[in-house]
């Protein structure tokens, strides 16, 4: 009995520290492979312990386990010939995409010799698809009769055809219909997109068609490597004629909201959405020209920059700054904003008059023009207590809110107004101003009353 409590603590002990602790971990259980050893011999002292039992119990215990494997067989072969994805029985899977959202349906790509194998009976000429992080594709790709292997290469550049399996959740942002999915339990496994139209038939083309003649109906807002054309779904890029190479080059494409609130917390330090992207997962190839359609978020935005860069050199190969008109309706805000501090004195008088509240402190200038807004601003959180900041901060004694007057800022009637959300703890005092090449251009200090 000892040694079975001491095999079970062995077992549940480590288990316990990871959930308890929020330890991270790899993928898997690879960080816990160590527990595979208890695990067995747990398993061998469950089966000493039935055939030690009654016959009763036997019965019960052998019905159980057999019940167990039962159920993992029959979902197996539910799910064949993709039956190493079983899940758990307690795991939704009713609500569409809900395990892709969760998991990692297909990490090593093996459901890509069925993608191949569809691509391989449909289209009888040569083409080229993409090639996988891990070569899976490559691997599958042996799968295949000799005569398809000389006739399908691998290439992402000039790919023809998209197979996505590796990342589940891109699948919600997939721009372009896919023409061919397979899904189990009402979550995409993998589906494959066709690139090069010229390869499919006119009815699937027709929508990126129709797509491309109305994007292109309206002068773009940028000309440069590609012309960009932008409505309020959507950034749509143009290229003709468009060779391969240029498609090759990453894009990027940094989205700046009104409001930088909207924004995850782990961008809101940078101050904008990177949507940057690689052409073959949002982009198609119309005869002579090249099309890639980016959608935007929902929220009010108030700058886009978008260009293409080397990932070796760390150089961008053409950049544009495509500022966005505040919509009427932000424009009010900003103008209720400032009406609304008519009635109270700024806590500082300096460059910029600063205004604090509960919530925010506000940085106006009237008479203003853009060029006093460029150098970023300063603002120090000093907290009452110290244990409030968050664990990186606490060294330094304070938290760096610095921001851009582009992130939460607006020009308007000849006046300059930056909004900065404050945390929810209390606050000793603040520090104001802006600073350039890292030297203060000015700054003040804000002792609060909280």
């Amino acid at each position: 009995l000892r040694f079975d409590l001491l095999l079970l603590a062995c077992f549940l002990l480590p288990l316990s520290l990871v959930i308890l602790l929020e330890a991270d971990l790899y993928d898997g259980w690879r960080h816990m492979y160590f527990l595979y050893a208890p695990l067995c011999l747990l398993a061998v002292a469950g089966l000493r312990a039935v055939r030690a039992a009654r016959p009763p119990s036997q019965k019960r215990a052998y019905g159980l386990t057999s019940s167990g494997l039962g159920a993992t067989l029959i979902a197996m072969a539910w799910l064949h010939p993709h039956q190493y994805d079983y899940f758990n029985l307690l795991v939704d899977r009713a609500t569409p995409e809900r395990l892709g959202a969760q998991y990692e349906l297909d990490y090593w790509g093996i459901a890509s010799w069925e993608a191949l194998d569809h691509l391989r009976a449909r289209y009888p000429g040569a083409f080229y698809v993409n090639d996988s992080q891990y070569g899976e594709i490559g691997k599958n790709m042996q799968l295949l009769p000799a005569a398809d292997r000389q006739r399908i290469a691998l290439d992402d550049l000039r790919a023809d055809f998209h197979i996505h399996y590796d990342w589940p959740r891109a699948h919600a942002h997939a721009v372009y219909a896919p023409s061919f999915t397979r899904r189990v339990y009402g979550s995409t496994l993998f589906d494959v997109a066709a690139l090069n139209l010229s390869l499919v038939d006119a009815a699937a083309a027709e929508p990126y068609r129709a797509h491309y003649r109305a994007a292109t109906d309206r002068p773009p807002v940028a000309r440069a490597g590609f012309d960009v054309y932008l409505d309020e779904q959507a950034v749509t890029y143009v290229q003709e004629p468009c060779r391969l190479e240029d498609t090759q080059p990453r894009f990027f494409l940094h989205v700046t909201p009104v409001d930088p609130r909207r924004l995850p917390a782990a961008e809101r330090e940078i101050g904008f959405a990177n949507l940057d992207f690689a052409f073959y997962r949002r982009g198609v190839r119309l005869e002579e020209a090249c099309l890639a359609t980016v959608p935007l978020p929902a929220y009010a935005l108030k700058r886009l920059r978008t260009g293409q860069w080397l990932r070796g050199q760390n150089r961008a190969l053409w950049q544009a700054d495509i500022p966005l008109a505040l919509s009427p309706a932000a424009r009010q805000r900003y103008r209720a904003a400032y009406a609304a501090l008519a009635a109270d004195a700024p806590a500082v008088r300096s460059v910029f008059d600063v205004y604090v509240a509960a919530e925010a402190a506000t940085y106006v200038k009237t008479p203003c023009q853009a060029a006093d807004a460029e150098p970023k601003f300063i603002l120090h959180v000093y907290p009452v207590r110290t244990e409030s900041l968050p664990a990186g901060r606490r060294a330094y004694g304070f938290d760096n809110l610095d921001f851009q007057f582009d992130w939460q800022g607006a020009h308007f009637d000849g006046t300059c107004l930056a909004q900065a959300v404050l945390p929810a703890y209390a606050i000793k005092r603040l520090r104001v101003g802006q600073f350039r090449a890292g030297a203060p251009l000015w700054q003040e200090e804000i002792l609060l009353a909280r």
